[in-house]
């Protein structure tokens, strides 16, 4: 049970890693705008299959991850788990369990 929690916690960490870089590298490359525009941030879809995404004004979805890469092994699924909390302190992103205090 500890594995598949570490797993999903991973596996979470990595896709909001991904995001990040790919809203940094879509802000950073080849968009020159004048200072006074709005940055066009990107729009982020699961289709079942893979986690996409694409421009706000474009048509064209791209695959960012396939949802089988974050999919782990089937294995025992016990009714104890716990539920993660999750909060943003300044640049750090904190997590807990549920009604933990650390």
């Amino acid at each position: 049970m500890k594995n598949n929690r570490n797993f999903l916690m991973g596996t979470l960490l990595t896709v909001c890693g991904l995001l990040l870089i790919l809203c940094t590298v879509l802000l950073f490359t080849g968009r020159s705008k004048p200072a006074d525009s709005t940055v066009e941030l990107p729009e982020v879809r699961n289709n079942g299959t893979a986690i996409q995404w694409k421009t706000g004004s474009g048509n064209e979805w791209h695959d960012l991850v396939s949802l089988d890469t974050l999919r782990g092994a089937d294995g025992e699924k016990g009714a104890d788990g716990r539920t993660p909390e999750f909060r943003v302190d300044g640049n750090l992103l904190q997590w807990r369990y549920y009604g933990s205090e650390v």
